[in-house]
């Protein structure tokens, strides 16, 4: 709801800036009010009284949304009915037009999603879920990170020399394999390419038994960050007597 406000006020302020205008409150402050919103949401997650509250806040992001949205139409009328009036072809007229029908289209599902989710406590299959308003083939990936256990967006892994030149590249589509189950392939289209490879470094998420064994094999240098951090230690340094 805070992409589709911040697209339709961004697009409000275009209009107006043609000479364009229906009373309203300013963009800019409705654009305030729901980030304090999204914000305030962020803060009750560890609250003792969080899904109250969060419902509560949540009923106030629908108005707002659903406020914007009404802005956004009479909005998208009074350009169309009056774009003659501003300094813009009816190409860009259309573009902008394009740009809010996107948004106001998928705007009612967004509602309904997060509806579901805090107010009615119903958990959706990830392929039903709107991810986002403007990219069709965005996935849930799931990392596990303390800090960020899920990302939004589209895998691409890429392999490079190291002096920095990329070598190889691969879009993960949806379903794909994890870190590690992409190892071996890689090295494989790699020497395919290019021929045998000396050594491989890579982050800990591609580090497993059968990676390291596959490694021996080859007769590669194996350089992936262990997954326990008492492997990362170096070794300590006994000084001689």
């Amino acid at each position: 709801m805070r992409d589709a406000a911040r697209s339709l006020l961004s697009a409000i302020k275009t209009i107006r800036a043609q000479r364009l205008k229906h009373r309203m409150t300013e963009p800019s402050s409705l654009m305030k009010d729901m980030n304090k919103l999204c914000m305030q949401m962020t803060h009750t997650r560890r609250k003792k009284d969080s899904k109250k509250q969060r419902k509560a806040i949540l009923r106030t992001m629908k108005k707002l949304a659903s406020c914007i949205a009404a802005h956004a139409e009479r909005y998208k009328k009074l350009l169309t009915e009056s774009w003659q009036k501003t300094d813009w072809s009816e190409a860009q007229m259309n573009q902008v037009i394009r740009r809010m029908d996107n948004v106001l289209e998928q705007l009612p599902q967004a509602i309904k999603q997060a509806h579901d989710r805090i107010i009615g406590e119903r958990k959706a299959a990830s392929s039903e879920k709107l991810l986002s308003l403007y990219d069709k083939d965005i996935e849930v990936i799931v990392r596990g990170k303390a800090n960020n256990e899920v990302e939004f967006g589209q895998r691409l892994m890429l392999t490079e020399q190291a002096d920095g030149l990329i070598i190889d590249w691969e879009l993960c589509a949806k379903e794909s394999l994890q870190d590690g189950q992409l190892l071996q392939p890689t090295i494989n289209r790699l020497e395919k390419n290019y021929g045998p490879l000396s050594s491989v470094s890579t982050d800990r998420a591609f580090a497993s038994a059968a990676n390291d064994d596959f490694l021996k094999n080859k007769n590669i240098y194996n350089a992936t960050c262990p997954r326990s951090p008492i492997q990362c230690k170096p070794p300590r340094f006994t000084p001689m007597a």
